[in-house]
């Protein structure tokens, strides 16, 4: 990144790519938020895009987004990235994942600002600056592990008009290589979706394994049950279908959705458990401590 930013300051540009090197990380924050905050601290443009360093986008994506922005007249733009997906286990696993969501996050509502209902994306999260900085910016979420989900939530709660786009292959992310790297990738993250809470966190992964094997339990019992267990698929088969345009994964992996379930519950309760052993969630290296995150969790 040096290299290609020293490459621009020897060409005509206007707009240079600047880097920032962070030495030492202050206490009290987290590395991502805190690397997201410094980068914002020396914005100058109407809009802040946040993403990550693994995303590649479309030709005309900055465009188009910032069209449907000032069209729309909102205030945080979030683009669903799609998934660059190669084997089975990929496909069955982040299906699953984008279903099990849908009881949680209504899409359609997003917009609505008397709704609850909230986003963000790591991927591609657009904020308008004086917004960003009126909400507190990341600096009001400096130990927040979620924190482009956070960020998302504070626009919203302040008032302000927010808006997703699913716009296949604007925004493509290899996020996952192999079904069982969720494992990994949940470790971080899976305690943090329900705020550090323990017994919320049970019933959570308890819910995972009550989608996965009661419908399948009704279908063997067979009878009437049987039809309730069939017609429980024909509705996550429908979700299926729903989210095929921004997934590209066919309805059929319905059937992978049992097993796909099953490993994402593990993941969950997994990320819990090493949490309270360690007393803290390990990124990076780096060891936060749950009593800290918490706290912040509280206050966000």
């Amino acid at each position: 990144m040096d290299a290609i930013a020293a490459e621009e300051r020897t060409g005509d540009c206007a707009h240079c790519l600047e880097v920032i090197h962070i030495e030492e990380l202050p206490a009290g924050w987290l590395g991502k938020p805190r690397a997201l905050a410094a980068g914002a601290h020396r914005a100058r443009a109407p809009w802040i895009l946040f993403t990550d360093g693994d995303v590649v986008f479309g030709s005309r994506a900055l465009e188009l987004v910032l069209r449907e922005a000032e069209s729309t007249r909102a205030d945080h733009i979030v683009v669903v990235p799609t998934l660059l997906l190669e084997t089975v286990g990929e496909r069955a696993v982040l299906a699953a994942m984008q279903v099990l969501a849908l009881w949680a996050v209504r899409l359609w509502k997003i917009a609505d600002s008397r709704a609850r209902d909230f986003i963000g994306a790591g991927g591609f999260n657009m904020v308008r600056s004086e917004v960003y900085r009126q909400i507190g910016g990341f600096e009001a979420l400096r130990m927040e592990i979620l924190e482009d989900l956070y960020l998302g939530k504070r626009v919203k709660r302040a008032g302000y008009s927010q808006r997703i786009v699913l716009g296949p292959d604007l925004v493509r992310v290899r996020w996952i290589d192999g079904a069982l790297a969720v494992v990994h990738l949940i470790e971080k993250n899976g305690f943090a979706v329900t705020r550090f809470r323990t017994g919320l966190h049970l019933l959570a992964c308890l819910s995972f394994l009550i989608d996965a094997i009661l419908p399948l339990a009704a279908v063997a019992v067979g009878g009437g049950t049987a039809i309730a267990g069939v017609l429980t698929y024909l509705g996550i088969s429908l979700a299926y279908c729903a989210i095929r345009r921004s997934s590209r994964i066919s309805a059929w992996y319905t059937v992978l959705f049992a097993p796909a379930t099953l490993l994402i519950a593990y993941s969950f309760l997994r990320s819990m458990l090493l949490a309270l052993v360690r007393r803290g969630v390990v990124w990076r290296g780096t060891l936060y401590p749950l009593r800290e995150l918490r706290k912040a969790a509280r206050e966000s």
